[in-house]
């Protein structure tokens, strides 16, 4: 029998756990797999909506000015 000292600082589960399994599975925070819907796959949406369908938005973000532009034309398109 071990002293109840030595049970009460030793926990019964490993160090090296993030938190005791209680014998369940441990709740996923997202699905695996690549995500639905991309960074990249939002920002062409954007052009979208603004009518900019064609437009390189890579080279657009390469120009401070002209993606300042683009984003105050999609918020003011969402607010309005």
């Amino acid at each position: 029998m071990r002293p109840v000292k030595h049970s009460i600082i030793t926990p019964t589960y490993s160090l090296l756990d993030e938190r005791p399994n209680n014998g369940t599975q441990p709740e996923r925070q997202r699905p695996l797999g690549r995500p639905k819907r991309r960074w990249e796959d939002n920002i062409k949406m954007d052009l979208q909506e603004v009518g900019c369908e064609g437009v390189d938005w890579i080279d657009v973000a390469q120009d401070r000015e002209r993606w300042r532009a683009l984003v105050n034309a999609v918020i003011n398109v969402r607010l309005h």
